[in-house]
């Protein structure tokens, strides 16, 4: 599967044209990204340092920058949840979500390595990225005319149309990089790291629109 289940789609876009997300779900994905762009700060922090030609070390140093800057946008505009238990629940879905993408794990080494090992951590790395940027979209699930004038809403917008612009920039990497890797297996990496991202991010919608039973919550 490299998109979203189409049955949870239909369910998200019918639940978010009917309810704004309340601070229980706005927690969840807050969470949810902000874990996301973290582990992806600590990872732009080695690759930035690493020898690369000019275009990716630009592509990825914007990214590192704005991502910061996305982290403390989310901790501002979301309505934060009293519940304890949504907290747990988080924690446990991005750390299962970390270990299935392994994205702490494509930080370049510190160490020296063979440089085949740094440029297949590299284009992992790119798959990853581009998954994430890619796949991991909420505002479409919103009606188009709908204002999005909260600071949560307003938000997730300016995430997801600044990474819009990277978007194509990271087709073009993962297609012209110079790399030792065959197609067959550039296609692979791309394709297994898109699969994980959108079963994942199935899972999170379905936990945030499904129906919940009165008085408890998912």
């Amino acid at each position: 599967m490299t998109a979203t289940d189409p049955a949870v789609s239909a369910m998200a876009a019918q639940y978010f044209t009917a309810h704004d997300p309340d601070a229980d779900e706005q927690t969840l994905i807050s969470l949810f990204l902000q874990s996301i762009k973290a582990a992806n700060v600590a990872a732009l922090s080695k690759i930035i340092m690493a020898p690369l030609d000019w275009l990716p070390f630009r592509v990825m140093h914007e990214q590192y920058f704005k991502e910061m800057e996305m982290i403390s946008l989310l901790g501002k505009s979301t309505t934060w949840s009293m519940d304890p238990q949504v907290y747990a629940d988080a924690t446990a879905f991005n750390l299962n979500f970390m270990q299935k993408t392994h994205l702490m794990e494509l930080m370049l080494p510190a160490a020296p390595v063979e440089p085949a090992i740094i440029e297949r951590a590299f284009y992992e790395y790119l798959a990853l990225s581009h998954a994430l940027m890619s796949r991991i979209r909420f505002i479409p699930f919103f009606p188009p005319n709908k204002p999005l004038n909260s600071p949560f809403l307003n938000t997730l917008s300016e995430i997801e149309v600044n990474n819009g612009r990277l978007i194509q920039t990271q087709i073009r990497l993962l297609k012209e990089l110079p790399t030792s890797l065959s197609m067959e297996e550039r296609e692979e990496i791309i394709a297994r790291n898109t699969q994980v991202v959108a079963e994942h991010f199935t899972d999170l919608l379905r936990r945030i629109c499904q129906p919940k039973e009165k008085g408890k919550k998912s």
